[in-house]
């Protein structure tokens, strides 16, 4: 069973978060990921990241953003104790500020 812990910084738009959080929730919640799998890690930051695109081309939210989940923020010592750091940081549109998501996922 994965279960997971969401830390926020910098948030400018509670609905926004709300959005993107619960996408990437249920991503966690309802996809049988196995994170220490680079391919299958890299398929679901894909999927994040087209998502996002989305928001930027479609609907106008937000103006950047990066998706980080490898070895700039997972220490072998998280992966070995079976955790993984998903980090998502945007920029909403006419903001200054980057909103940062840390995810703490547990298996």
């Amino acid at each position: 069973m994965t279960n997971y812990s969401l830390k926020t910084k910098n948030v400018n738009s509670k609905a926004l978060l709300k959005e993107v959080s619960n996408f990437i929730g249920e991503i966690i919640d309802n996809f049988n990921v196995i994170w220490d799998s680079d391919s299958q890690r890299d398929a679901i930051l894909e999927v994040v990241d087209e998502f996002l695109e989305d928001m930027k081309n479609n609907d106008n939210k937000i103006e950047q953003w990066n998706v980080v989940c490898d070895a700039r923020n997972n220490k072998i010592k998280d992966t070995e104790g079976k955790i993984t750091h998903l980090d998502v940081y945007y920029c909403q549109r006419h903001c200054y500020n980057v909103t940062e998501l840390q995810y703490t996922i547990k298996r």
